[in-house]
């Protein structure tokens, strides 16, 4: 007997019901951002204004070509289900949180030409089994239909745990110079056309994006950084 189109899919969440990747409950998905039930998206702590108020930051940019939008504020249920995502192997969050990557992009208008994730060193890489930002990335980059470049952009020297840095100065020259281009140049992407988007889960201080950003930006790229969640102020 063959099902009508839908039939199966009502049938499998009628046995496995869909559960929310931040309260972990079966319910029923928003369309808007998919992953995450309606009652969690209403509860979020949206950012009214998404992009961060790079004067807050105090950075050490030579290029003012680099603007970081951000989906929401780092608490509660999402700021759990981002320690999961990152440290905790709960890989399958990536769709739920690149939903939220993608809600402050389209708000904007933004349309890039590519997606590239934050890398981590191999070493790290092993020892962890995936980069986050890269799952991110390779979700957000299918749902705004652009290349993810993920050799592109290499951390060739391995540098202490941030979350191990005690101020701000010190995860800045933690990083500095940490990023370069990988065995490839960004062939194909034109350098004066649209942004390439460059994708993380969390902003604390931003010395990651920062340095991440500087090999791209000196190449003379638009560069917009994305992430989840962060508790930095809002641009005025």
């Amino acid at each position: 007997m063959r099902l009508q189109p839908g039939v199966k899919e009502q049938i499998l969440d009628l046995v496995y019901p869909p559960v929310c990747a931040l309260c972990r409950r079966p319910c029923e998905l928003s369309p808007v951002c998919p992953g995450i039930c309606r009652s969690c998206l209403c509860s979020l702590p949206w950012r009214f204004n998404p992009e961060i108020d790079l004067a807050c930051l105090k950075l050490p940019l030579k290029d003012s070509n680099l603007k970081i939008y951000c989906a929401a504020y780092y608490r509660g249920l999402l700021r759990q289900a981002l320690i999961r995502f990152k440290f905790a192997d709960a890989c399958y969050l990536a769709q739920a949180l690149s939903g939220l990557l993608l809600l402050p992009l389209q708000r904007s208008g933004i349309r890039p030409q590519a997606v590239i994730p934050v890398p981590l060193h191999k070493r790290r890489l092993r020892e962890r089994g995936y980069n986050q930002a890269a799952l991110l990335a390779r979700k957000l980059a299918e749902s705004m239909k652009v290349p993810c470049l993920e050799d592109y952009l290499i951390r060739h020297r391995e540098t202490a745990r941030q979350s191990e840095q005690v101020s701000r100065e010190e995860r800045i020259a933690n990083l500095e110079g940490a990023f370069s281009y990988g065995c490839r140049q960004l062939a194909g992407i034109p350098v004066k056309q649209a942004p390439v988007i460059l994708i993380d889960d969390v902003l604390t201080t931003g010395a990651t994006i920062s340095a991440a950003a500087a090999p791209l930006l000196a190449a003379g790229y638009r560069v917009i950084a994305a992430v989840a969640a962060s508790n930095k102020p809002e641009a005025q």
